[in-house]
């Protein structure tokens, strides 16, 4: 007896879907044929003037309330649709899908490591580029000041050496000499300081592709890991979690061919959950992280997973 209730049950909030599904296809194609009439009237204004189109555009805009206005009572009757779709499930005594527990499939070093894939910023090989291009730059003027010294003691010993008439010739050696000394000490600190500096970037382009390798793949493997688990559940018609289904609805999504959008979009809210850490029942997202990369990541999760529910 019990079966057959929850059979009947079930039935008739397949028919209710149904029956909301043309509801929200109704009002999709009512404001999409108000927004090509606007489109229309815009191209025409300026062909007609104004105040011709002025009732028109009144009457449209009224229209759009009142489609507006129907379609957040559809909204809300999905809403209290599904509520009771879940109540239904529930009484009937079906399995529940575990969301929320995943060691040792995804340890805790893992998410460590996907998190820190998020946060890095690696030096760039443009910027490694730029720093071979300062060293190089170091040693240039490093040999240029090598060979003032040999112009220089050149020059000196050819004053001893120039006739006393030579006056122009004396003068261009002296000049030389005068040059050389205020040319400073001899600037190897800083060919040292660029060669350092380069290999520091070097080294830290190296770790950070390291990183980024070992992040990849323990995201790679995280998502995975959740995929499967929750086609599993929709494959078996388990009762998900209260969090995951405020946060997508029901299964199947709203929109005919969006089975895959819908499917990343629940991998994508799990793999946030893992990597800020929400365990709440209730409440998918939790509060918005102080940290920028979680922020980041929480406010792109919250849009992917409102545009896929139902």
């Amino acid at each position: 007896m019990k079966d057959d209730t929850f059979d009947e049950l079930t039935a008739t909030l397949a028919r209710h879907d149904h029956r909301i599904d043309k509801l929200e296809s109704g009002v999709r194609a009512r404001r999409e044929s108000l927004t090509k009439i606007s489109d229309r009237l815009d191209k025409l204004e300026p062909k007609v003037g104004e105040h011709s189109v002025g009732k028109v555009v009144e009457r449209l805009g009224k229209t759009e309330t009142r489609v507006a206005q129907e379609a957040a009572k559809v909204a809300e009757l999905r809403r209290n649709v599904d509520a009771l779709h879940r109540k239904v499930r529930l009484s009937g005594g079906l399995p529940h899908a575990d969301f929320d527990t995943w060691h040792p499939d995804i340890a805790p070093d893992m998410v460590q490591a996907i998190r820190a894939g998020l946060a890095s910023a690696p030096v760039s090989e443009a910027g490694v580029q730029k720093l071979r291009n300062k060293l190089e730059k170091a040693e240039e003027e490093l040999v240029r000041w090598d060979e003032s010294l040999v112009s220089a003691l050149k020059a000196a010993r050819a004053l001893t050496d120039l006739p006393v008439a030579a006056e122009r010739l004396w003068r261009n050696e002296v000049g030389t000499w005068l040059a050389f000394r205020r040319s400073g000490k001899r600037p190897v600190e800083n060919v040292e300081r660029a060669r350092l500096q380069l290999k520091d970037a070097m080294q830290a382009h190296r770790s950070a592709e390291t990183s980024a390798a070992k992040s990849e793949a323990a995201d790679e493997s995280a998502r995975a890991t959740i995929r499967e688990r929750v086609e599993d559940a929709i494959a078996r018609d388990l009762v998900t979690p209260q969090w995951f289904d405020s946060a997508l609805g029901l299964f199947p999504p709203k929109e005919p061919g969006q089975i895959e959008a819908w499917l990343l979009a629940a991998i994508r809210l799990i793999r946030y959950r893992l990597l800020a850490d929400v365990h709440e029942r209730l409440e998918p997202f939790g509060d918005r992280p102080r940290d920028a990369t979680l922020a980041r990541e929480h406010d792109a999760v919250v849009e992917l997973c409102s545009r896929q529910r139902r």
